[in-house]
């Protein structure tokens, strides 16, 4: 506090000796000019007069540097801070929200506002919001905006109609027609990848399947794969017709290749996961 009060005081004086320069400069220039009319008419003696007094007008005090440095200065300890001060204004706003708040890390400035991660860009001023460490939005770096892109996300996400018994059954049968496609036995495993465009057909509503307009064709990609699932497990909704679901988890090289795994994670913890499977039951 006491070094923006000082700060404060170095620019206020800063302007004042701008303002008395500009002052100068105007009285200078106006006696300059009455100068050059009088010598425009050879009046001598006003002239020299006029002169006098222009060469002994004492001009204001110059100002310094150190007003700038002192703002340089200011700007560099305010942008250290900015992500301390902005992340707390998020968490007290979302804490108003009843939206839970964790902070993730610092480098960048990342936090979750269940279920998603926000991670901060102040060169950029925005702000980024992911789920299963898939970009969903980017939003200005203001905590009711991102709060209200949190809540837009999770409707669009978190939808009433989701029956886990209805929904396993679902993934069973995509996880059936994969293994015909690429002549499988039951029980082995086959990528996540391979399995959704089975399932987001799937999950088509009645409309779609008795007219098959992209109108009406609802999309079903990565991200409202990696939240049904985790939604799935949450009810422990595992098992159809006596077969188990089970994920195989990605291997470091997978991972490296991020379209062929799916990231699943359960209050900011989470790994990667390559590929699915039923265990047990009757061989389809």
């Amino acid at each position: 506090m006491e070094t923006t009060e000082t700060n404060l005081e170095s620019l206020a004086q800063q302007v004042q000796q701008w303002e008395a320069w500009e002052k100068h400069s105007k009285q200078q220039g106006k006696l300059w000019r009455e100068l050059s009319d009088l010598i425009g008419k050879g009046d001598l003696t006003k002239a020299n007069k006029l002169l006098t007094q222009l060469q002994g007008a004492k001009p204001p005090e110059m100002p310094n540097d150190e007003a700038a440095a002192a703002v340089k200065a200011w700007c560099a300890t305010e942008e250290r801070q900015r992500p301390l001060k902005f992340g707390k204004q998020l968490r007290d706003a979302a804490e108003a929200a009843g939206v839970p708040f964790q902070q993730l890390g610092a480098s960048p400035p990342t936090m979750r506002l269940d279920p998603f991660t926000v991670e901060l860009d102040f060169k950029k001023g925005e702000a980024e919001i992911t789920f299963s460490r898939l970009e969903l939005a980017t939003v200005p770096l203001d905590p009711d905006q991102i709060l209200r892109e949190r809540a837009r996300l999770l409707a669009s996400l978190d939808t009433a109609d989701f029956e886990p018994a209805d929904y396993l059954k679902n993934v069973f049968e995509a996880y059936r027609r994969t293994l015909g496609s690429q002549g499988l036995k039951w029980g082995e495993r086959v990528d996540l990848v391979e399995l959704l465009p089975e399932l987001a057909f799937l999950q088509q509503s009645e409309r779609f399947r008795k007219d098959p307009t992209r109108e009406a064709f609802k999309p079903y990609g990565k991200v409202r794969f990696a939240f049904d699932l985790a939604r799935l497990r949450r009810a422990r909704q595992l098992e159809h017709q006596g077969a188990r679901l089970t994920l195989g988890t990605a291997t470091l090289g997978s991972t490296r290749q991020k379209d062929r795994v799916i990231f699943l994670e359960e209050a900011g913890q989470g790994q990667y996961y390559l590929s699915i499977a039923f265990q047990g039951g009757p061989s389809r």
